[in-house]
């Protein structure tokens, strides 16, 4: 892992919260830095990496939907729960697909949906994060559905 790998995962690591019940892994040992690793292995730890921090960005954007939609009165609907947010790619963009914040289509556990307005905050970021972490393209027209875990 070279310096600059580290210091990326250090910056993601502090900018995105820990997965619910999950401490902060430690990929290497000082013993590994003493022998180079096989293809295989740094595969492996590349891939470890990728999974942690789609966890951590899933982890995120969660957390930032119930946070908005709690302070916008929006979190229940006759006292049920949200339990997903779609999101629809209006465009692409060199840094990731840009979708429609004032159109994100909330259900909740009792069948209810409704459009629910997140311009100017911080769920597009989110949400962005999350989906080039994954590593998905999605195109225009495609639709995204975020199961908002109650944790």
């Amino acid at each position: 892992m070279t310096a600059l790998t580290r210091a990326a995962l250090r910056l993601a690591r502090s900018r995105l919260p820990d997965p619910p019940g999950a401490g902060v892994p430690q990929y290497l040992s000082p013993a590994d830095a003493l022998h180079p690793l096989s293809d295989h292995a740094l595969w492996e730890l590349r891939e470890d990496i990728d999974r942690e921090l789609e966890a951590r960005a899933y982890v995120a954007l969660t957390d930032a939907l119930r946070w908005h939609l709690r302070e916008s009165g929006l979190f229940d609907h006759d006292e049920q729960p949200a339990v997903a947010a779609t999101f629809t790619v209006t465009t692409r963009h060199p840094d990731g697909p840009w979708w429609d914040e004032a159109a994100v289509v909330i259900r909740y556990a009792d069948g209810f949906e409704q459009t629910v307005d997140f311009a100017g905050t911080t769920v597009d970021d989110e949400l962005v994060e999350l989906v080039l972490g994954g590593g998905e393209h999605p195109e225009p027209g495609d639709v995204l559905t975020v199961p908002l875990l109650i944790l």
